[in-house]
């Protein structure tokens, strides 16, 4: 699904390998259950760990792989409302 101010707005199909959203978390294990995961859509959905570090670090390497995103395809990752 896609994300509005007031929920979902629309449906979006994700073929394997896409991306929904990219976010930081300090706990990942709090944030998305792994039945959560497991019960998005059809298949699940996996969840990444690609980098561990400093808060304003992590930031920055969100912002820049969001950017990477937008300039490839025109458009943010479904999961992602805007660039912070």
């Amino acid at each position: 699904m896609t994300w509005g101010s007031k929920g979902a707005t629309a449906l979006k199909w994700c073929e394997k390998g896409d991306v929904w959203k990219f976010g930081t978390t300090v706990n990942p294990t709090t944030r998305y259950s792994q039945s959560y995961l497991d019960n998005i859509g059809e298949f699940g959905v996996n969840y990444s760990k690609e980098f561990g570090g400093p808060l304003k670090d992590a930031l920055s390497i969100e912002a820049m792989k969001i950017k990477n995103y937008l300039s490839q395809t025109g458009h943010l990752p479904p999961g992602n409302k805007m660039i912070k």
